[in-house]
């Protein structure tokens, strides 16, 4: 089971004081790989909160602002994002593109192994 809790939209305050609209919020407990364009491959992550434009992840130190990332999560493969910021060990990711996030909680179901 999957838990989450939508979070309200509303405007956030960025640089100089300046309001700015964003999606609305799920609060999600799901396993993601994010892959790097400089590193060996995926590496594993929580993610935290989801929307349509974004995620905020944890296990995140070796991530870097600015960097172009490829995130897995549940049927999404590979989107395209951007880490917008790191605080510790979270991150902030912003898709290039916006998703469904009913993609990213849904579960996959693999193929029977012969």
């Amino acid at each position: 089971m999957t838990y989450f809790k939508t979070r309200s939209a509303g405007a956030v305050r960025r640089d100089a004081g300046s309001l700015v609209d964003r999606a609305p919020r799920l609060n999600v407990f799901l396993g993601a790989e994010v892959a790097g364009f400089h590193q060996n491959g995926a590496t594993r992550h929580r993610i935290r909160d989801l929307s349509s434009t974004g995620v905020r992840i944890d296990s995140a130190e070796h991530l870097q602002p600015g960097a172009t990332v490829l995130v897995s999560v549940g049927a999404l493969k590979a989107a395209a994002a951007t880490v917008i910021w790191t605080l510790n060990d979270l991150a902030g990711l912003q898709f290039a593109t916006p998703i469904n996030p009913d993609d990213a909680r849904a579960r996959v179901v693999l193929p029977v192994r012969k």
